[in-house]
């Protein structure tokens, strides 16, 4: 099966539909953030997207909705499935004990996903908070029983996606404060559940799902312009409808889905060739024995070794494939093996061989600790100076020496290599914005300079040209009613959820804003000034 699949799953009315909806919107009008093109050869992405930006929400009354998709990137064309299912269906697992093992189309669906999204409403009351922490904890063990059974389930990547969050949009609140209050949101949420879980006495680990929680928005709220804000100098697009967070979620699900998928492509190759070994190996069973009963090893040394390819199947391996997925557990292992007695019965260059393994993957864990704590996106700065801080915070960020090179295809480099961009492409959209209103303040110069010609050839004597003074007023008309390079709410190319209106917290680019307006100020006094002399010397 080379279709990649993706199933999003959750309770009647928590916006599942909707979510993909906005996708179909995100994939036309966010596709530099989606960073992939998306093709719906059936149309039912499109339909979803009339029903959900129409008057009536979609909804889904088939146990499971297929919607084939193809999606292109840099890395050439696949297809895709994402499964749609009825919240009805999915409230039958999660709280009525019905089991994924009886075939149905949605349990299928779930046991053969490379990445699953559950969906939970975000406007609801703080009382429901539990129940829907309880049905998504017992989504999770469900999910964690059944297909950790099979031996590719490592590392399945989970998203719980609040939804509808225009809804938390506060009256007279500004679009920054409306995302401090999503990240604030996702905070609690995640804070809350490990808080259940110690409660259902979890760990919360669930060692074979990888969980990220992401905040979503089918259109972003109504917002009330605050002053300074670049958006008083455009309204051509106030009513553009801007999906919030969708594009960053599908773009990680996409990404996330494929890198499992290519875990699972692994370990079934892993499997071919294990099993073609010991077909081979049977046609020497009578030398086997023999040489068994002879050279026994040490069975210490023989279950050492057996813990320690679970641990790290392959210790020659690219470091892009050894470091994959969760960590923890095998550094765990590893630490166990060398607290074993028997450890120090393994020959020296095995030894060797395992605390090069721990000490990598430490290292690697505590930078991506690092990572997480220290870099953060452009988006989430408040103000100039924070996003400085940041950026300083990544200039920072180094890889240790011994590692710079191993580490190149990591996941983690890749990262890093991510974030860098997307600060480089906010300086180059930074510069863009300047150069953009720096043409604007030169025309203005340039009228204030046709005005002062025009009044000196009137106060000269001289008489004026209806075309001269109509074409003058012409330029000041269009000059005057100039919008903004883009709609406040437009993200910047190749910056992630950092729009237009946010460019407001750079002091230079209030200055010029500034000396922009004063042009404007000024022209609107000589051209009234012109309209007197012109009036006043009878022409």
């Amino acid at each position: 099966m080379n279709t990649l699949q993706i199933v999003l799953f959750g309770l009647p009315s928590a916006g599942k539909s909707s979510l993909l909806g906005a996708l179909s919107l995100a994939a036309q009008s966010q596709s530099d953030t989606l960073q992939v093109k998306l093709e719906d050869p059936t149309g039912k992405l499109s339909e979803l997207q009339k029903a959900t930006y129409g008057s009536r929400p979609p909804e889904t009354k088939d146990e499971v909705v297929s919607l084939p998709l193809r999606m292109k990137g840099d890395d050439g064309e696949v297809e895709l499935t994402i499964f749609d299912c009825d919240g009805r269906v999915a409230e039958a697992y999660v709280s009525q004990g019905r089991s994924l093992s009886d075939r149905a189309p949605l349990a299928q669906a779930l046991l053969g996903a490379d990445a699953v999204v559950f969906a939970a409403d975000a406007s609801v009351p703080e009382n429901r908070l539990e129940i829907d922490f309880k049905h998504f904890h017992q989504f999770l063990t469900l999910l964690e029983q059944t297909r950790g059974l099979n031996t590719d389930f490592a590392g399945l990547p989970v998203f719980l996606v609040l939804t509808k969050c225009d809804l938390l949009a506060e009256a007279n609140a500004g679009f920054s404060q409306w995302v401090e209050t999503l990240e604030e949101k996702k905070r609690q949420v995640g804070q809350h559940f490990r808080e259940f879980l110690a409660r259902q006495g979890d760990s919360g680990g669930f060692g074979e799902i990888e969980m990220r929680i992401h905040a979503t928005a089918v259109k972003r709220p109504g917002f009330v312009l605050q002053p300074g804000e670049l958006a008083k100098s455009s309204h051509r697009h106030a009513n553009k409808v801007i999906p919030y967070g969708v594009a960053e979620l599908f773009r990680q699900a996409l990404a996330e889905a494929t890198e499992f998928r290519e875990d699972r492509r692994l370990s079934t190759h892993q499997l071919f060739f294990t099993t073609m070994a010991l077909i081979t190996l049977v046609s020497f069973l009578g030398f086997l024995a023999f040489w068994m009963a002879t050279t026994q090893p040490d069975p210490g040394v023989k279950r050492l070794e057996e813990a320690l390819r679970q641990a790290v199947p392959n210790l020659n391996a690219p470091p892009q494939d050894r470091l994959r997925g969760s960590l923890d557990a095998r550094i765990h292992q590893l630490r166990h093996l060398q607290d074993d007695p028997d450890f120090p019965k393994l020959s020296s260059s095995r030894r060797e061989e395992i605390r090069q393994a721990l000490a990598e993957m430490e290292a690697y864990r505590q930078l991506q600790q690092q990572l997480q704590l220290s870099v953060k996106l452009p988006y989430l700065a408040k103000d100039e100076a924070e996003l400085k801080g940041f950026q300083t915070a990544l200039t920072e960020f180094r890889f240790p020496e011994s590692y710079t090179e191993t580490w190149k295809e990591t996941r983690l480099a890749k990262r890093v290599e991510t974030i860098r961009q997307e600060y480089a492409d906010l300086d180059r959209n930074l510069a863009d914005e300047k150069a953009w209103l720096q043409g604007r303040i030169r025309e203005g110069k340039d009228l204030i300079i046709q005005a002062n010609k025009l009044d000196n050839k009137i106060l000269a004597g001289e008489k004026l040209s209806a075309n001269e003074f109509n074409a003058w007023n012409h330029d000041l008309s269009r000059f005057l009613t100039q919008p903004g390079r883009m709609h406040p709410d437009q993200n910047l190319s190749g910056v992630s959820k950092f729009i237009y209106e946010s460019f407001s917290m750079f002091q230079p680019i209030r200055a010029l804003h500034k000396d922009w307006e004063g042009l404007k100020r000024d022209l609107r006094s000589a051209q009234a000034k012109l309209e007197k002399r012109k009036n006043g010397s009878g022409e």
